[in-house]
């Protein structure tokens, strides 16, 4: 199944639970006529195991419209922890750090045990 994290939902949120070292992101469905019908109305990104997490701050220069509006979604070796741009070609390995980064600059990055993702 391909899913549009792009142009068809909106990143809603994201809750870090320390003691249980669990990091849950969450997009919504958006009302775009383009959106198709047999898409999820929610998807959620869980990483268990949560072992480096990092942001980085939003461009203050740019709309808060783009905030909820995703860029790339990839992974980086884990020997580039602080390049949060872009993604690696290559195929991903265990060791990996889980990157996503969205239009308005800001960008997350996860090292976890596992994860899993939800559609409902």
């Amino acid at each position: 199944m391909y899913l549009d994290l792009h142009n068809n939902f909106d990143f809603e949120s994201i809750e870090y639970n320390i003691d249980k070292r669990v990091i849950r992101l969450v997009w919504r469905k958006n009302t775009a006529k383009r959106v198709p019908e047999r898409n999820p109305g929610k998807i959620t990104l869980e990483f268990y195991g949560v072992m480096r997490f990092k942001m980085t701050a939003r461009d203050p220069a740019l709309p808060f419209t783009e905030d909820d509006c995703l860029n790339t979604i990839g992974f980086l070796p884990a020997d580039n922890w602080d390049y949060m741009d872009g993604y690696s070609p290559q195929k991903s390995s265990a060791d990996d750090d889980f990157l996503i980064h969205f239009m308005s600059g800001a960008a997350l990055k996860i090292k976890a045990e596992s994860s899993k993702c939800i559609l409902a």
